[in-house]
């Protein structure tokens, strides 16, 4: 079975085994159309993609060039169509559509065990940075809302572990995602209430403080400490 992971360096496993994928910018092209797996990608887009604007005259003749390679790579996946590719593979043969399966799972179980187990084996897919050496600005953008996501994950899983009263020790890794991601209140947030539920209100206080436009749920937060009253993991 193929299975093709965007998230750390691009890279094609072929029953374990791993592929032989050439140059930068043909790997650029497979993580576009994996990206749309099942969508036909017309010529331009994959161009704009991989090239951006203006782009070179060589562009459309290298596209050839590497879809060939390709090809030689993963055979029958990728198919031709009148106005461009498409690659012939299901979502969970995906680490980023894996990924997106287990966070919404997490997000929708009602159980916390069956929660937890979901988001970290989410947070698992991740061998470092989306699209390692991969060029271009679909690269770019892509990597942005790749980076996203996993904090997306991160979040939802200490949520979780906060319901299931793991508060103390979880404060000293949100103090670290805190400094990590400065202007992000989620962080903020999660950590005041694993400091309040760890009876560590004047220290939850003190860090709101430092916020200079708290959101609405840190505010809700702020006067539940202030109140002496009982605190409660928010849902996303």
């Amino acid at each position: 079975m193929t299975s093709i992971e965007l998230l750390g360096p691009v890279r094609v496993l072929q029953d374990g085994k791993e592929l032989a994928l050439g140059s930068a910018r043909q790997r650029a092209v497979l993580a576009v159309l994996a990206s749309h797996a099942g969508q036909v990608v017309s010529r331009d887009a994959i161009i704009r993609a991989v090239w951006g604007e203006p782009e070179p005259a060589s562009a459309a003749s290298n596209l050839h060039s590497y879809v060939s390679g390709l090809r030689r790579v993963l055979r029958t996946e990728v198919e031709s169509a009148p106005s461009g590719y498409v690659l012939r593979v299901g979502k969970d043969q995906l680490d980023v559509g894996r990924v997106e399966r287990l966070y919404w799972r997490g997000k929708a179980a009602r159980c916390p065990k069956e929660a937890e187990e979901a988001l970290t084996a989410a947070l698992a897919l991740w061998r470092g940075d989306a699209l390692q050496k991969v060029p271009g600005p679909w690269a770019d953008a892509e990597r942005r809302r790749l980076a996203e996501r996993r904090l997306q994950v991160l979040e939802e899983l200490y949520r979780v572990k906060l319901r299931r009263g793991a508060h103390l020790e979880l404060i000293a890794e949100l103090e670290h995602l805190v400094r990590m991601h400065p202007g992000r209140d989620v962080f903020v947030e999660l950590l005041m209430t694993a400091l309040a539920l760890a009876d560590r209100r004047a220290e939850a206080l003190a860090l709101y403080r430092e916020i200079r436009n708290p959101a609405p749920a840190l505010r809700r937060l702020q006067a539940m400490v202030l109140a002496g009253e009982e605190v409660y993991v928010e849902s996303a």
